[in-house]
């Protein structure tokens, strides 16, 4: 049991190098497995540290404690004490059928800052990890990842008014975008660590992204990651303008991201029946939750005798 604990300690680890772009680190270490004890020192550069530690409580129970120090990724820089406890659920014939594991943290910074804790629980059987309401700051994970290759995974993301520049330093190296606002939605990740598929539904709202202030953004992406399609996305700027965008985005091309945005389609909020065509130019939204849409319409007249006529219109609506 304890080799399984070191073998998810070294995991962890190398996906940290992988996700984050720090593959070289140096690790120090005691493991006693009369004992069934182990402590590992891992020096990541810098000030950056991480101290792990397991130990076999009574029965089948085990503990595992992590202390991080000044973990740096694009997106943060964490410090954390994480805990860990694991149970070993036995089969019939008195092997190991699963293991069942609690995560928790406490005096968790990000940059510098106090953050919501760690929580939720995961359990190992037929050689996968499975997450069950796992939550860290405003995320939170479901699904599972294969520990072998070629590693699938089927996840679910939820964002809960994650801040706009956390969120695009996450998806930016140097992201050096002046934002505000916040980002809620589901980021859907499946298939092997070598095509992932994702698929995210988002929202972000009152804010601005340098120099595009917005009510809201209704973002709709997909693809084989880093290669996402955008599609239908509607941006809804704080002045009353609103406009769909559409195109492609290479996550891994961070040189020419700004030159990619701009590449993308920009189109007017178009809604076409039978009988007319509908532009929303306008959409305002003020502070007591009310809302006006100005819309340009064209009505075609297909009750006359003669030659189809058609009429131009202007239609504003409020709603409460």
């Amino acid at each position: 049991m304890i080799r399984t604990t070191i073998m998810m300690v070294l995991v962890f680890l190398l996906s940290v190098g992988i996700a984050w772009a720090r593959p070289l680190f140096a690790f120090k270490g005691e493991v006693d497995f009369t004992n069934n004890h182990f402590d590992l020192s891992v020096d990541i550069g810098g000030e950056s540290s991480i101290l792990a530690s397991g130990h076999k409580l009574e029965g089948d129970d085990y503990r595992l404690s992590l202390n991080i120090q000044h973990l740096k990724s694009q997106a943060f820089d964490l410090s954390s004490q994480i805990e860990s406890s694991l149970a070993v659920i036995k089969n019939q014939q008195g092997g190991p059928r699963s293991i069942l594991g609690r995560l928790s943290s406490q005096y968790s910074l990000i940059d510098y800052k106090p953050v919501n804790e760690l929580s939720g629980r995961f359990e190992i059987k037929d050689q996968r990890i499975y997450f069950s309401s796992l939550s860290f700051l405003h995320l939170a994970v479901n699904g599972y990842l294969s520990l072998k290759p070629p590693y699938q995974s089927d996840l679910v993301l939820e964002l809960d008014s994650m801040g706009m520049q956390q969120f695009l330093s996450f998806w930016m190296r140097d992201n050096q975008y002046d934002s505000s606002g916040h980002v809620s939605g589901q980021i859907k990740i499946s298939g092997p660590l070598s095509r992932l598929h994702m698929r995210g539904r988002l929202l972000a709202y009152d804010g601005h992204i340098k120099g595009l202030k917005f009510d809201n953004i209704q973002l709709n992406a997909e693809g084989i990651y880093p290669d996402l399609d955008v599609s239908q996305t509607m941006i809804s700027r704080s002045d009353g303008v609103a406009f769909f965008v559409a195109g492609p985005i290479d996550l891994s091309d961070q040189e020419n991201f700004k030159k990619q945005i701009k590449a993308l389609q920009v189109s007017p909020l178009v809604n076409e029946t039978a009988s007319q065509t509908e532009w929303t130019i306008r959409r305002l939204k003020s502070a007591d939750s009310t809302s006006t849409e100005l819309k340009y319409f064209l009505r075609k007249d297909t009750d006359s005798s003669g030659p189809e006529a058609a009429m131009l219109g202007l239609e504003q609506t409020v709603e409460f």
